[in-house]
């Protein structure tokens, strides 16, 4: 797979829901499409880490908190001529999940600039 500009990558973390929310489950039914992860902070060398899992009909996947705070996360859209009118539906859920033992090494839920690892790039949405 190739990345293009034609995905979307949604950045789920908020530091208020993260208290609340730890697990992230989706099911994907019809016709296969690709989910994406970047990392959400560039690497050495500035240099982006991908990683691609298709979505097969009636394929499931979950990811926790941490890869939420890591990562960023969207569906691969179709080139136009591998469209075929096949449709798809996703269905997410979001919940907290009892029981998650926090490994050495999980990344904070706040950065020192209270806003957490995206917190630099969230554009401000206030009235002014």
């Amino acid at each position: 797979a190739e990345f293009g500009s034609n995905v979307w990558f949604y950045s789920a973390f908020n530091p208020k829901r993260a208290k609340n929310q730890n697990i992230t489950v989706g099911v994907s039914f019809g016709a296969t499409r690709e989910l994406a992860f970047v990392r959400a902070a560039p690497q050495e060398g500035g240099d982006k880490v991908r990683l691609y899992f298709p979505q097969t009909n009636n394929g499931v996947f979950s990811f926790g908190r941490d890869a939420n705070i890591l990562w960023k996360h969207g569906i691969n859209a179709l080139q136009p001529e591998d469209q075929n009118g096949k449709g798809r539906i996703s269905i997410i859920l979001w919940g907290f999940a009892e029981g998650i033992i926090e490994e050495a090494g999980s990344p904070p839920l706040l950065g020192s600039d209270g806003q957490g690892p995206h917190g630099g790039r969230r554009r401000d949405r206030r009235k002014r």
